[in-house]
């Protein structure tokens, strides 16, 4: 089999896996549609106890609305729980999600996240056949279609994302700006022993848990 030939495979490959992704999105039966996604608020925060272990973040408790019965749930963040919380007042929002019927299994993200489709897989799988043939372009027609080929979608790429990327920045420059002063103190110092598997050697970690009032 020449180059022609393991490309040709490469592609096929490929474009049955971006079949089956988009074709399961469409069913919706893909994890990520599988998952239903909440926005939880922080109720209370507990105060880290001092010389304690940094595993696991702050915990806290939160609350929610369950959209299956409209009661009000109350969860913490005790134990393997996805993403670990460093920062933690009442009132902030952060991202609760657990499989479909299984309330249960919930894990945290820092901040809510809105419901996804599952097109990220199927997606990078149409890439990989598009670089697939343009890879086979440049074997038949020479190296000027791979500058065509990359370069061009990765112009349209760019020039659809700056608009987004400028007023990201904008708005992160506008928040920096807008930050005040305030006197904080340290509630706890935590640490944390680790050893080197290799050398055995003891590395201690010093945290330190700051508490301020806005």
């Amino acid at each position: 089999m020449g180059w022609a030939g393991f490309l040709a495979l490469w592609c096929a490959l490929w474009a049955a896996v971006a079949l089956v992704g988009f074709g399961m999105s469409l069913a919706g039966v893909t994890k990520a549609q599988r998952t239903v996604r909440l926005a939880g608020r922080i109720e209370r925060v507990r105060e880290p106890r001092h010389g304690g272990s940094r595993t696991g973040g702050i915990s806290v408790v939160v609350t929610y609305t369950d959209p299956a019965t409209g009661q009000e749930v109350t969860v913490t963040n005790d134990g393997e729980r996805g993403e670990m919380i460093t920062e933690a007042w009442e009132g902030r929002e952060v991202g609760i999600s657990h499989p479909r019927g299984r309330p249960h299994a919930y894990r945290f993200t820092n901040r809510p996240e809105e419901p996804s489709r599952g097109l990220g897989r199927p997606s990078f799988a149409l890439f990989l056949v598009y670089v697939g043939l343009v890879v086979l372009s440049a074997v038949h027609w020479a190296w000027p279609w791979v500058l065509i080929g990359f370069g061009g979608p990765l112009a349209l790429f760019a020039a659809a994302h700056l608009p987004a990327t400028i007023r990201a920045r904008n708005a992160r420059a506008a928040v920096l700006a807008a930050m005040e002063h305030t006197e904080g103190r340290v509630v706890a110092v935590l640490r944390d022993v680790s050893v080197d598997q290799d050398d055995g050697h003891t590395y201690t970690t010093i945290t330190p848990v700051v508490s301020f009032t806005t």
